[in-house]
């Protein structure tokens, strides 16, 4: 697969209106249209940051760690009579 240059991602990421960010792991830039499956580093249980394609493997056995050290929350269910 040819890989692209950094600085096509980078246009290409502007002129379609993806956003172009650091990544919070090894800071290098990428962009969203390079977002994937398994590209969320958990902050909680609802939300997280996004990293780049290079560090997926890293954000998969961190997350694995972060959901084993806490728990699923409870689910509270509202019956109304």
């Amino acid at each position: 697969m040819m890989r692209f240059p950094r600085w096509m991602h980078k246009l290409y990421a502007y002129l379609l209106g993806y956003f172009w960010m650091s990544c919070t792991i090894c800071s290098d830039m990428w962009g969203g249209h390079e977002w994937g499956e398994n590209q969320t580093l958990r902050t909680s249980w609802a939300g997280g940051v996004g990293v780049c394609p290079n560090c997926k493997e890293r954000v998969k056995v961190i997350n694995d760690k972060f959901f084993k050290e806490n728990p699923s929350p409870p689910v509270y269910v509202r019956h109304e009579a």
